[in-house]
This record gives C-alpha cells, sequence and structure tokens, in this order.
C-alpha cells in the first residue's frame, strides 16, 4: 500500500529543483505525493506528484496566509497524511504546529544554514525565521541538510538525534536530447540571482577585458537586474552581456549547454554561504561545462580533486582573467574530469539516501 506524504514549499515550484527531485525520488518508491507550493505558473503538472497551487497576493501577510492554508489542508485530509515533509525555512514553524495540532510526523528539508556568527549583520526577518527554524527542529522527525559541512553544524549546535544530508545533485531529465559533447560556444554563463550578494556586478565589468568574442549570458532575475544593464551600455559591452531572464530548469539546460564556461560564486560571509555546495557545480559537469567559482571549502575541495575549474578570490580581476585564459587554452583537461566528477557525485546515491531515511518514518 502506498504512503501519503504532503510536501509544502513557500514558493513557485517550477524553478525549485530541489523539491522537484526530492518529490520525484519518493515518488520512484511508491510514495503518492501532494506538493502544495506558493504563486507557480498555472495547471503545472508533473508525473511525479500532484501539484497543488495557493495563489495569495504578495505582501506583508503573505506568508502567514499560506500557512493557515497548509495547515488547514492538513487538517482536512489529515486522516490520509502519512508524512508532512517541509522544503526550506520558511515552512520549518509550521512543520511543528502539524506535529502539535494534528500528530503528524514531519520532515525538515533546510535547504539553507540559518545560523549566524555573534555579531553578523543579519535582517530582521533572518532573525525571526532562525529563531522559528530554532524552536521547531526538534520536533521534526527527520532534518535534512544539503552537504555534509551543514549537516555537521546544525546537528552540533541543536543536538539532533536523526539528521543526514542530501545533495544539490542534479537530475537533468531528457539529458540525450542535448548534445554535451558538441563545440562550445565562446559563452560565459552565470545562472542565479541579479543580485550584490553574488558579485555579478564584477562579472559583467570583467566582459570589458575579454576577448570581443566572448560574450557573458546571464540567465535569472533580481534586484540588480537594471543596474547590470546600465552598466553593460555604460561600458559600451551591452552586446557582450544577454540578460536570459529567469527559466524552467528544462529552458535553462537548453540555454546553457552551448557555454564554455561556467560561474559558481557566493560571498564568504556568513555560515550558509561559507558552508555551501552548489548545485550549479553539478549542473555545469553534467552538461560538459569547466566552471570558475569562489573560494568556499566544499569548491575549492571539488575543483582540486577534479581538476575542473580554477577558484577565483572576490572581485580580482587578474585572478578572473587569468583563470579564464587558463581554462581555455587547457579546455580538454578541464572537461576530462567532468565524468569522474559525477561518477562519484550522482543523484541516484543522493536519492536513495533521502528514500531510505524518509521510509523509516512511515513504514
Amino acid at each position: 500500500m502506498s504512503k501519503n506524504i504532503l510536501m509544502a514549499v513557500f514558493g513557485p515550484i517550477q524553478t525549485d529543483a530541489r523539491v522537484i527531485r526530492s518529490a520525484k525520488s519518493l515518488n520512484s518508491v511508491g510514495c503518492k505525493i501532494d506538493l502544495i507550493s506558493w504563486n507557480s505558473v498555472e495547471n503545472y503538472s508533473s508525473p511525479y506528484f500532484n501539484s497543488i497551487n495557493f495563489k495569495i497576493n504578495k505582501g506583508i501577510f503573505n506568508v502567514l496566509i499560506f500557512w493557515f492554508k497548509v495547515l488547514w489542508y492538513i487538517f482536512k485530509n489529515r486522516k490520509k497524511i502519512d508524512l508532512v515533509y517541509c522544503h526550506d525555512y520558511f515552512m520549518a514553524f509550521p512543520g511543528r504546529l502539524s506535529r502539535i495540532l494534528f500528530n503528524k510526523k514531519w520532515v525538515y528539508d533546510a535547504h539553507e544554514l540559518m545560523l549566524y556568527k555573534k555579531n553578523e549583520k543579519v535582517s530582521t526577518r533572518e532573525k525571526i525565521f532562525s529563531f522559528l527554524e530554532r524552536i521547531s527542529i526538534k520536533s521534526a522527525s527527520l532534518v535534512i541538510e544539503a552537504n555534509y559541512e551543514r549537516m555537521r553544524v546544525i546537528k552540533s549546535v541543536y543536538k539532533l538525534k536523526n539528521c543526514t544530508y542530501v545533495q544539490n545533485i542534479s537530475d537533468i531529465e531528457n539529458i540525450n536530447e542535448l548534445d554535451i559533447n558538441s563545440p562550445k560556444d565562446n559563452i560565459i554563463v552565470y545562472q542565479g540571482i541579479l543580485d550584490d550578494s553574488r558579485n555579478v556586478k564584477f562579472y559583467v565589468q570583467m566582459q570589458e577585458y575579454l576577448p570581443k568574442d566572448y560574450k557573458l549570458l546571464l540567465i535569472g532575475n533580481g534586484p540588480s537586474g537594471e543596474e547590470l544593464k546600465k552598466e553593460a551600455e555604460l561600458r559600451n559591452i551591452k552586446e557582450n552581456v544577454i540578460f536570459a531572464g529567469r527559466l524552467t530548469q528544462a529552458e535553462l539546460y537548453k540555454r546553457s549547454v552551448t557555454s564554455k564556461i561556467g560561474i559558481v560564486t557566493y560571498t564568504t560571509e556568513g555560515l550558509n554561504n561559507y558552508f555551501c555546495a552548489p548545485n550549479k557545480i553539478f549542473e555545469y559537469a553534467s552538461l560538459g561545462i569547466p566552471m570558475i567559482g569562489t573560494p568556499q571549502p566544499f569548491i575549492k575541495a571539488i575543483f582540486k580533486k577534479y581538476k575542473v575549474g580554477e577558484i577565483v578570490e572576490w572581485g580580482d580581476k587578474e585572478t578572473y582573467i587569468n583563470a579564464i585564459k587558463k581554462i581555455i587554452d587547457n579546455y580538454d583537461s578541464y572537461t576530462k574530469g567532468l565524468s569522474q566528477l559525477l561518477q562519484d557525485y550522482n543523484r541516484a546515491n543522493e536519492s536513495k539516501k533521502q528514500n531510505d531515511e524518509v521510509l523509516k518514518l512511515i513504514n
């Protein structure tokens, strides 16, 4: 008899690869998944889960309204729900409430590390959700982190007994439809939010110093979008910077596969950024793209072991230009390590880890 899992994420489902992967993995072992999301595209459907979309106008109370709707759904369907699976820090507190109000086992899939150093500059919103996570996390039947380093930290801080990690490794569907071995165009691709926290302006500025036939492809949107367009125009390089906007996962892969180099960039400020293990590494590897990255421990270790990229210090023009040149001049040697990386870090292993831990709770 199949088990019924109610998943919830406060965000649009079509661009959240981690949520889709977790639902797909559990569906593969016979679980029936109902997945509640917020303001997803109309009529979104998936063969792996039943999509339930709550359309709520943006505003100061939107997350509270979403919580109420999720809890009301759990209440109405409480007899058939075997497990509540909460994604990301927005949903930690509703997970706790589902345990208190309906005695439901729940899983907390912590996409980010909501811990901060003393005297670290933290927004009010971050303080609130960090507090809500802190008072909720111990009531979870299982806590899932995004990598070993984050799991080790959060397990120690909160004295958790049942904690594991599932890495952000891509599951690129229809990969055979993408010719990853075809010649790459002179494109450097960045995927993610267009924001100062990712130093995207620096990469736009660096286009001025690269060969004229090289283009920067920016996939995503964010608060710095218009500023970046003005920066490209000011430097007379607007023809060399392509703004693709926010794309679905399928569109993102199709646009990225012809790129020559991928950018993996995060600030090292804050524990969440310092201990990140970006999904982009595995996406680029799956698409046959060598990388440049910032000096987080995980990124440095991967690049050093598999020789698939070069580390660039934050905002350092010289190391960036040298890294690009080194990769271009020795391109075959960088692509050689990508297949070994994907053998050692593969989605099947991560799915099994997740499924085994979740099934222990409901079988």
